[in-house]
């Protein structure tokens, strides 16, 4: 165990003392998405950092820890969890269920949003600084029940640019625009669009439909208000990763069933697309050991579905939709190894039978997101093939 008679650890206890006895620590506190001028999202990482630190320093090395808390994560060695870093993997599921058991303990805090923020904390530290684009703007739109935050790069001065509306990832339940900042600057500069990058409200707070609705009202204000962006309401396409994914097919969905915005293609990366049952052969397959687990996966439905029925809605669970025809073209990404890959390849095949033109990749040994990587000015080939799929759809 920590103590704090070991050399190095009374800075941690100091801290952990000045966080608990703050109102800062409160739920509501670690509730908030993660913005860059959050005060206590920052103390938080600069705690979690140290805890990293230490961490790595007493305990990664030490083996009977290092391997309670790998059987814990059920991350066992193989070729699935070698062939996606999965040294790595265990190494920072590691760091996140020490920071998340020491700081929930210490503080009182609930887990669920706790995590969230050590888990925006862990991709913005992965991604690597953003590239240059001529301007990125933080701006706040009406929605549903409140107002929902927008980050916009723009590439470089002009006007009638095409648009990319992007849907992080998380679980329906973490993720911030931060956490996906390297990602819409790379499209930005690399495809020479604008990119939306929509801060929708988070579950479990906010359960389905508020955040595919407060995604539908981004996307419904980007192309009302193309014009005053220097975007081009005819060239609008969305994507997003993961839940980001559900929810930007959905968004499709919802644009032809309530008469628009007029999107023209969707990209769809590892899309959850089936809420209603987690019963896949790539569920089973890979129900453990390979990055996101089934467990993990039924955890975030549990907390975004307010009941379980609402599961089988089309919106929450678009392969179910009765009808895909007449939908935007897409490019839909899987893992080899990734528990959702069969509801991406699914959803890409109904597609191709009902008339929608859809280009499917699978990544050979590739977990969930693992291959949906930018870092700097270096990214891996699914995004290069997404950057290439939206040249060709915006200069049609």
């Amino acid at each position: 165990m920590l103590k704090k008679s070991e050399p190095g650890n009374s800075s941690c206890f100091n801290q952990l003392s000045s966080l608990r006895s703050a109102h800062k620590c409160r739920d509501a506190a670690f509730d908030h998405k993660g913005g860059r001028d959050n005060a206590h999202t920052a103390q938080l990482n600069n705690f979690i950092d140290f805890l990293f630190v230490v961490m790595e320093k007493h305990y990664v090395l030490n083996g009977q820890v290092y391997i309670e808390m790998k059987r814990y994560c059920f991350l066992p060695e193989g070729e699935g969890s070698q062939s996606m870093n999965g040294c790595r993997m265990r190494r920072l599921v590691c760091l996140t269920i020490f920071c998340l058991t020491v700081i929930t303990v210490a503080t009182g805090c609930s887990v669920a949003p706790v995590l969230r923020v050590i888990l925006n904390y862990n991709g913005n530290k992965l991604q690597g600084p953003p590239g240059a684009v001529a301007r990125v703007e933080n701006i706040r739109i009406p929605g549903p029940a409140g107002e929902i935050p927008l980050r916009i790069y723009t590439p470089f001065e002009g006007s009638s640019l095409p648009v990319l509306i992007y849907l992080h990832g998380g679980g329906f339940t973490f993720g911030s625009l931060d956490n996906c900042d390297t990602l819409c600057s790379h499209f930005a500069r690399t495809v020479g669009c604008l990119v939306v990058s929509v801060d929708y409200r988070l579950a479990p707070r906010h359960k389905f439909p508020v955040g595919v609705e407060d995604a539908y009202a981004a996307a419904l204000w980007t192309a009302q208000n193309a014009e005053r962006i220097n975007g081009d309401a005819a060239r609008i396409s969305i994507g997003g990763q993961s839940s980001g994914g559900n929810f930007a097919a959905a968004v499709c969905l919802m644009a032809k069933d309530r008469g628009g915005p007029h999107l023209i293609f969707q990209l769809l990366a590892y899309p959850s697309t089936n809420l209603a049952t987690l019963e896949t052969d790539s569920y089973r397959t890979f129900a453990k050991g390979y990055g996101l687990t089934k467990f993990h996966a039924q955890w975030f439905c549990k907390q975004y579905l307010a009941q379980p029925g609402d599961g089988a809605h089309p919106y929450a669970s678009p392969l179910l939709a009765p009808d895909l025809g007449n939908l935007p073209p897409a490019l839909v990404l899987t893992g080899e190894y990734d528990v959702l890959r069969d509801d991406g390849e699914a959803y890409a095949k109904r597609l191709k039978d009902e008339g929608v033109e859809v280009r499917l990749i699978r990544y050979a040994g590739q977990g969930h997101m693992a291959y949906w990587t930018v870092t700097g000015d270096t990214a891996g080939d699914a995004v290069n093939q997404a950057v290439d799929a939206l040249k060709r759809v915006f200069q049609e």
